[in-house]
């Protein structure tokens, strides 16, 4: 089933249209919640433990000491950046825009406004993800037959299986 899922301060939302489905605050057992790390994944969010681990897998498990300052060191930088809204190499992508369009006028190159170009370059706040269905065989009682209907894969959690499409 396709949904979109928004990235919100510190939560995310699933919707499908405009029904809300799901959300990674929810306590109550009311509807399945999402998993904070599949909805990251998604959005491209790091996670600085399993960063440290794909790095170099016996350096954080057998030096603690080492692995944390990895980990604090990484989780410092990104506090400190995270009110910047373009990288190094957004503004370098920039630049080219820049020196491809001074011959606009020319007529050498089609024309695509900065504003519309800056925003190409800002990280999404929804993006459009599929729930992960499995098959489930249910019989109709009244027209006898079978049907093959789907209900959404669960993770171990008990969270909701998202991919990004």
């Amino acid at each position: 089933m396709k949904a979109t899922l928004i990235k919100r301060e510190n939560h995310y939302d699933l919707f499908e249209e405009t029904r809300f489905i799901s959300t990674t605050e929810c306590e109550d057992g009311t509807v399945n919640k999402l998993s904070k790390q599949n909805c990251d994944e998604i959005f491209g969010v790091l996670n600085a433990e399993k960063l440290a681990e794909e790095y170099d897998p016996n350096y954080a498990i057998t030096d603690i000491s080492n692995g944390f300052h990895f980990i604090e060191g990484f989780n410092k930088a990104m506090e400190l950046n995270k009110d910047k809204e373009f990288t190094l190499e957004d503004i370098r992508i920039a630049i080219v825009y820049g020196e491809k369009h001074r011959d606009m006028d020319a007529g050498k190159i089609p024309y695509q406004p900065f504003f519309e170009f800056l925003s190409s370059l800002q990280k999404p706040t929804e993006i459009e993800v599929e729930i992960e269905m499995e098959d489930v065989i249910q019989l109709k009682k009244r027209a006898g037959g079978i049907t093959n209907m789907g209900k959404p894969k669960l993770d171990s959690d008990g969270c909701l299986i998202l991919k990004k499409l």
